[in-house]
């Protein structure tokens, strides 16, 4: 499979990935669709861009975000802790990912 095609990696695949829930996983994608500008808050730090679009490859799935200078940072999806919504309109403010049970 080819690896997310972004300029930047934001994560280490050190851990093997763990799917998050399904619920979670459908707030990542309301904020492709609507091209929102978001803070992807992660256990490392914070990412600020607009959310594009997810992608997967054989070593787990990425939330790809448009960064301010035009670069795209790939962020795995079981590293992300909450994502806050930034522009308006928007569908929801912000999700706190729970630990996949």
């Amino acid at each position: 499979m080819k690896r997310p095609s972004c300029d930047r990696r934001h994560d280490i695949d050190v851990e093997p990935y763990t799917p998050i829930n399904c619920s979670d996983y459908d707030y990542i994608e309301l904020a492709c669709l609507d091209r929102c500008e978001v803070d992807i808050v992660k256990h490392e730090g914070v990412v600020r861009g607009c959310a594009v679009t997810t992608e997967k490859d054989s070593n787990g799935e990425y939330l790809i975000v448009q960064l301010e200078n035009d670069l795209r940072e790939s962020i795995r999806l079981d590293q992300i802790k909450q994502i806050v919504v930034r522009s308006e309109p928007r569908r929801f403010e912000e999700r706190t990912f729970k630990p996949r049970s």
